[in-house]
């Protein structure tokens, strides 16, 4: 009896790892040349590519450049807090780029009296502004920031400057504290 469990559990469990396995015609495991090495799961007859990972695929394992444009497609978002800010910080530099990438949105909040919010821009390390409309300073902590898109001018290189123009000669009170938030992309 003990003998008929071993060779069962063994046809069971192990052939299918040792010769490749398919479930209604679709190859979960493929042996690699003498079968001691399992290159993949295919649960699909789609092949993967690098657009893959973007679309779906169900091909595993995916390859390197797949997995690499896959996470340069993700958004990704930076939240950064400045206490205090004032007029006299107009060209405030706030934050670096961590690698070369692209802005593709920012959202302002304030905290504090927000009589009158500064007015941000974005701008690189060198002055020259980012496209992008007017960016709604959101000062109701009840309320969802509004997104504003950054549509030109906004590639940034590995370690670039990112700085905020406040065009507001009238901001009330500089004591307010401003969370800013990006949304970009890894070129």
């Amino acid at each position: 009896m003990n003998k008929k469990i071993n060779t069962w559990l063994f046809l069971v469990l192990l052939l299918p790892w040792i010769v490749g396995f398919t479930i209604f015609g679709k190859e979960l495991l493929t042996p690699d040349g003498d079968g001691s090495n399992l290159t993949g799961v295919i649960l699909d007859d789609d092949v993967l590519n690098e657009d893959d990972m973007a679309t779906g695929s169900t091909t595993y394992p995916p390859t390197q450049a797949s997995v690499i444009n896959y996470i340069n497609a993700l958004t990704l978002s930076e939240n950064v807090r400045i206490d205090n800010y004032t007029m006299a910080e107009d060209n405030f530099g706030f934050w670096n780029a961590p690698f070369a990438l692209t802005i593709t949105a920012i959202a302002v909040r304030c905290h504090g009296t927000c009589s009158t919010p500064a007015t941000i821009i974005l701008e690189d390390g060198s002055g020259n502004a980012m496209t992008h409309n007017a960016v709604t300073v959101q000062s109701t902590d009840g309320s969802a920031a509004v997104f504003t898109p950054v549509t030109a001018a906004n590639t940034m290189v590995e370690g670039e400057l990112l700085r905020i123009d406040n065009t507001q000669v009238s901001q009330n009170p500089e004591t307010d504290e401003y969370i800013i938030t990006l949304k970009y992309t890894r070129n």
